[in-house]
């Protein structure tokens, strides 16, 4: 048994019928290319084109690859905190603001601010979706939105952006050969081996070729892959084991030891997984400690990229050093939630009885 990690590929899922999933995005005008990172460098070759200067503010709290495009498009990166007033925040006319919604919850208080800033200043808003890619009613605050479906879902590639208005067409590059077929092998090999080095290996390497950025359209295969998914079967599932996962989790009366982020979803909202806080300087060997008992964590973020800045972030370098992502994906079941559970607390019991 293996819980949480990178998605496999059953291939009987090629052979299942064609489902008409619901329209993703509100906007008129979307694009389809390989990677998020993608989707935020068109955004910002638009922003450019329509007159934005070269500023952006970004949260503190953000994946580092986020910041690529930017970096590379010769912008003046800023941060601001989770923690920050935002009325605190000075904004420079023609800036463009970057903001997230987090593990599949809406952030209500950053589109106020946005909106807000907007009455006053002509400003650019690139809105990340990736971690909420499955809500409903998402993507209307930033003049450009993106998804990404690499987290939910078995694709290799696949990440829509979406504008308002008609985006600029660019010289995109084809798929890479070599990446797809490298993160198709390993997704099959998970399905079919025992030998978790065997296609770990392969995963891992397929990875590393995202290190170079490159501007690429969405592969042929995931396209296809996408249409055989039934997204709402699997909305359904991750939001049911979401609440089975926090109900079990309260009953353990760990809440001086592990605290999950947020204590609700509303009905729009769809989880990414089930983040937590682990207290104690606990996180990352309590991680350690399920991976040799096959569940597979994943941390957000490592905030490499606060090291060279002068203010001070300890709100968002604290919450990295303790967060942790329980999976709750459509793999599954109460079975292996509770099982998680299980190795959660003997986990604190061995601690204990040191």
């Amino acid at each position: 048994m293996r819980l949480g990690g990178d998605f496999e590929i059953d291939i009987s899922l090629l052979q299942k019928k064609e489902f008409i999933n619901e329209e993703l995005f509100p906007n008129d005008f979307k694009i389809w290319v390989n990677l998020g990172r993608s989707a935020i460098y068109i955004a910002l070759k638009a922003i450019i084109s329509r007159g934005g200067v070269k500023k952006a503010l970004l949260p503190a709290y953000v994946c580092p690859s986020v910041i690529q495009p930017f970096k590379l498009l010769g912008f003046e990166v800023r941060f601001y905190s989770l923690n920050q007033s935002f009325e605190e925040i000075y904004v420079n006319e023609g800036e463009t603001i970057f903001f997230v919604h987090y593990f599949g919850k809406n952030n209500y208080k950053v589109i106020e601010w946005v909106n807000k800033l907007r009455s006053d200043l002509g400003i650019f808003v690139i809105e990340d979706c990736v971690q909420s890619s499955l809500n409903k009613n998402i993507g209307h605050t930033g003049d450009f939105s993106i998804m990404s479906f690499r987290k939910f879902l078995p694709l290799p590639d696949g990440a829509i952006l979406a504008s308002k208005e008609k985006i600029p067409i660019l010289d995109i590059d084809f798929p890479c050969e070599e990446f797809i077929s490298k993160k198709i092998l390993g997704k099959v090999l998970r399905n079919t081996s025992n030998n978790d080095q065997e296609f770990l290996t392969i995963l891992n390497d397929a990875e590393k070729l995202l290190e170079e950025f490159s501007l690429r359209k969405m592969s042929t295969f995931s396209t296809y892959l996408l249409s055989k998914i039934n997204l709402s079967e699997i909305v359904s599932i991750r939001k049911e084991n979401w609440k089975y996962l926090c109900s079990k989790l309260n009953d353990l009366n760990l809440s001086d030891k592990i605290v999950p982020v947020f204590n609700e979803l509303s009905v729009s909202e769809v989880p990414l997984g089930f983040p937590v806080k682990v207290l104690n300087n606990n996180r990352d060997s309590l991680r350690n400690y399920l991976f040799t008992k096959n569940i597979f964590c994943a941390i957000h973020w490592k905030l490499d990229h606060l090291s060279d800045v002068n203010k001070n972030y300890n709100f968002d370098l604290q919450l990295s050093s303790e967060i942790l992502t329980l999976p709750v994906d459509q793999r599954v079941t109460t079975y292996h939630i509770d099982y998680l559970l299980l190795m959660i607390s003997q986990y604190f019991q061995n601690k204990e009885n040191l």
